[in-house]
């Protein structure tokens, strides 16, 4: 203890008795060294440059921990005051203790303070990309939710690109919130991450990165498969949907190898952001999916973009019969063929078009809807998988085959709502409706699907007799498949033999009744070329054929 005691006692003493303490008035230089006048000029320049310097190396100084900018205008401030005190003091010999006697000294130290302020800023801003953690956590969510609530497109691109790197930390902690110990009171850089990737759904920047940085898309749809718990199916739904309406996309030079080169063949965004079953069977799941088209975007569709729109539902499809061969149960299928069926709902409205049907938006949709269901038969067709039941069943979505058949004969329910006696009406009902099923294919997956097809429809005939719903399908069936059975023997036109002379019979026996208690039902069920002769009792099917001096017909008596 007495050893201590002399130690501070003689460091005291040493102190105490320095000269450095003592008064001496200032002895000024010519010095030109980091004047006020270069730390100025300097300080000016500094600022021009980073005000028109790309955004993104302003974001990176608002996510960091400190408020940097605060901290250099502090920093600054300190500087050029103590120059100014430096140079008045210097200037008048005013008395300063011995030690700090130093003109130049002064200034270099002060200038070394301005040097690695400036280090570490050009540091953060060109060498360091942002990172998301603890330390900056909170400061990082506020800044960037922030300027994506603006919605300015050119800092949207910045923070798109800038937020490439650390993405995989993103996901990494927002799908740690939900597996916590404690719901209640996660980590903040968990609860941020979490809360960000929902603020990436916005869709304005969900627009900007499919159109300018399609590779970010990308990067976080990979990300999602990686990190399964973290909050995706917003981000998801948004940016599928993107991809299929901006027809500028790099989405649409995936349509083939020949057309676009190389992304025709690699498809990556067709594989990565459409293509993956898991992903999008988990995101389906929890409300939306990249599959997912808002209501009101599916009636303004036009022909590009329904074509797209295919093209990803059939990458789903494939990767839905690849890794669920044994048919469970699917959202995002079921909730596709929805979207499906609800491109084909207005066909109507050609009927009251006089000329160019085939140039309607009406039109197009319908004709890629039932492209889709074709394209997607024969897929299913080349899979082998087998049909639970050959009658169709209850559990539709349980069943490939049943979701199919009723999606099919939904596309029939709509075809059907076309009825003007014109070519257009046979276009629809026959060589795009009928053909979607029943071509000249043979396998075991055409003839499944065509026995469903024909018992739902014939189903819907004989239940719905007395309305418009069997009308539609009765005059359809009429329009399409004749008023004669023929021969069930012949090879042509074989496979729909069967509900043929099923529907024939039906109608010669029940068509009196439709006439008499349901007039307007039985006016619904001629469509097309199909007409009533009130004379003769019999229905009518007129043929187009110009070739002839009286053009074809055919003649159903009825009972």
């Amino acid at each position: 203890m007495h050893f201590v005691t002399n130690i501070f006692s003689t460091v005291y003493d040493a102190i105490r008795n320095w000269n450095g303490f003592q008064l001496e008035p200032a002895i000024s230089d010519t010095s030109s060294v980091f004047g006020l006048a270069q730390f100025l000029s300097t300080l000016a320049l500094l600022v021009v440059v980073f005000n028109v310097s790309d955004f993104r190396y302003r974001y990176r100084l608002y996510v960091t921990r400190y408020d940097i900018r605060k901290a250099a205008i502090l920093t600054a401030s300190a500087i050029a005051g103590v120059l100014l005190l430096t140079e008045f003091w210097f200037q008048n010999a005013l008395p300063i203790p011995r030690f700090l006697n130093h003109y130049s000294n002064i200034k270099i130290v002060l200038a070394a303070v301005f040097l690695v302020l400036i280090i570490y800023i050009v540091l953060v801003c060109f060498l360091r990309p942002p990172k998301l953690a603890r330390a900056n956590a909170v400061q990082f969510f506020r800044a960037t939710t922030h300027l994506i609530h603006q919605g300015n497109k050119d800092r949207l691109q910045a923070i798109a690109e800038d937020l490439g790197p650390a993405m995989e930390d993103i996901f990494r902690l927002g799908s740690q919130v939900r597996s916590h110990s404690e719901p209640s009171k996660p980590p903040i850089e968990q609860v941020c991450a979490h809360d960000l990737l929902l603020t990436l759904a916005d869709r304005r920047f969900c627009n900007l990165i499919v159109d300018r940085d399609p590779a970010f898309a990308i990067r976080c749809f990979v990300l999602a498969i990686k990190y399964p718990e973290a909050p995706f199916a917003q981000f998801s739904r948004n940016v599928g949907e993107e991809f299929i309406v901006n027809t500028d996309s790099a989405f649409y030079q995936e349509d083939s190898g020949y057309s676009s080169g190389y992304f025709g063949y690699a498809k990556p965004i067709t594989s990565t952001v459409f293509g993956s079953y898991e992903l999008i069977e988990r995101c389906a799941t929890k409300g939306v999916s990249s599959l997912e088209l808002h209501y009101s975007i599916i009636d303004t569709l036009d022909a590009i973009q329904m074509e797209g729109f295919k093209r990803a539902g059939l990458a789903f499809f494939s990767a839905y019969l690849e890794k669920n061969p044994h048919q469970s149960h699917s959202y995002a299928f079921a909730r596709l063929l929805a979207s499906v069926d609800s491109c084909t709902s207005g066909i109507y409205k050609i009927n009251n078009l006089a000329v160019d049907e085939w140039k309607s938006p009406e039109y197009a949709r319908f004709k890629a809807a039932a492209d889709f269901l074709k394209e997607a038969i024969a897929l299913l067709d080349k899979s082998g998988i087998k049909a639970r039941s050959v009658r169709p069943g209850k559990e539709t979505f349980h069943d490939v085959y049943d979701a199919l058949a009723q999606a099919v004969v939904g596309l029939i329910s709509s075809a059907a709502t076309v009825d003007v006696a014109t070519f257009v009406c046979w276009t629809v009902q026959h060589n795009i409706a009928w053909k979607t099923l029943f071509s000249h294919r043979e396998s075991y997956t055409y003839s499944i699907l065509r026995f469903k097809v024909r018992r739902l429809i014939y189903n819907e005939i004989i239940q719905n007799s007395g309305n418009f719903i069997g009308a539609r399908y009765l005059g359809f069936c009429l329009h399409v498949l004749g008023l004669t059975a023929g021969d069930r023997r012949r090879a042509f036109n074989r496979e729909d033999y069967a509900l043929r002379a099923c529907v024939i019979n039906w109608t010669k026996k029940n068509y009196k009744m439709l006439l008499a208690d349901h007039p307007n039902v039985a006016q619904a069920c001629l469509q097309g070329f199909v007409t009533y002769d009130h004379e003769k009792h019999q229905l009518v099917k007129t043929f187009s054929d110009l070739t002839r001096k009286e053009a074809p017909r055919e003649v159903l008596a009825l009972d």
